[in-house]
């Protein structure tokens, strides 16, 4: 199944990220307009929930930055995957 996330209205120095329960997934710069769309392709046997995060550059390097945005976890269902 493909996860897509579409941003519009963040800052300039905003980060994506989609978040599982195996972890961080993905990390991707949103363009400096501040508006985009992220895919990622996933499967319920590799991640039971998908959460998207919107991030401000960090204040201190090596730490996420502030939330933008942040959505509710989406349970990805393996029915749901296969069209059932």
């Amino acid at each position: 199944m493909t996860v897509r996330l579409e941003v519009s209205g963040a800052a300039a120095d905003c980060t994506v990220r989609l978040v599982t329960d195996q972890g961080v997934l993905l990390t991707t710069p949103l363009p400096a307009a501040g508006t985009g769309v992220v895919e990622w392709r996933t499967t319920p046997a590799h991640a039971a929930y998908v959460r998207a995060e919107v991030r401000h550059a960090p204040a201190v390097p090596g730490l996420p930055g502030a939330f933008a945005a942040l959505t509710n976890p989406v349970f990805l269902d393996a029915a749901a995957g296969t069209g059932g």
